[in-house]
């Protein structure tokens, strides 16, 4: 006759079985299933600037990073690596004016973090964005099913916007 596992029997062959069977598969089937990024931008109208903070996650942005500098082997720990996250935001990450040049993006900043890199940056802004057009193109000519949130605070409130692909930029 057997006696049934006690739960910290099961507890730890349940753990087990599943650390097993996921260095067993391949890399691609442990990817994470949601692509999202997630970005706070607060706009000071007497400093005519917006403070961005973006939260992605980590292997997406390598990822990225690799295929948009041409450098397969660039790591996030690179010291060159600030060079090329901006350069990437600069392509992806777009505050337009009506009827201006684009806003200049300057790189502030980095947190790595696993699973998710914080990312900091200022973009140029008037007193006002009225008419101001926003790009978030980040990581969707990548992953297909790419999400990018952003929630706006400016004049008292808060608007959060939805980038994708096919809608990567609206008026605010």
């Amino acid at each position: 006759m057997s006696l049934p596992l006690s739960r910290r029997t099961f507890a730890t062959h349940a753990l087990s079985a599943g650390i097993a069977t996921a260095f067993a598969l391949p890399a691609k089937s442990r990817a994470h299933p949601s692509h999202v990024t997630l970005a706070q931008l607060h706009h000071r109208p007497t400093r005519s600037k917006i403070e961005g903070s973006l939260r992605i996650d980590s292997e997406d942005l390598e990822q990225a990073l690799r295929h948009h500098a041409g450098r397969p082997g660039l790591r996030l720990e690179d010291p060159s690596c600030d060079r090329a996250i901006r350069r990437y935001l600069q392509a992806h990450v777009i505050l337009e004016p009506h009827r201006e040049l684009p806003s200049s993006l300057h790189f502030v900043g980095k947190d790595l973090g696993v699973p998710h890199t914080w990312l900091l940056f200022e973009l140029q802004s008037g007193p006002s964005l009225s008419g101001y057009r926003l790009t978030n193109s980040l990581l969707v000519s990548l992953v297909p099913n790419q999400i990018n949130t952003v929630h706006l605070y400016r004049d008292g409130y808060q608007q959060t916007l939805s980038f994708r692909r096919g809608q990567t930029s609206c008026v605010i």
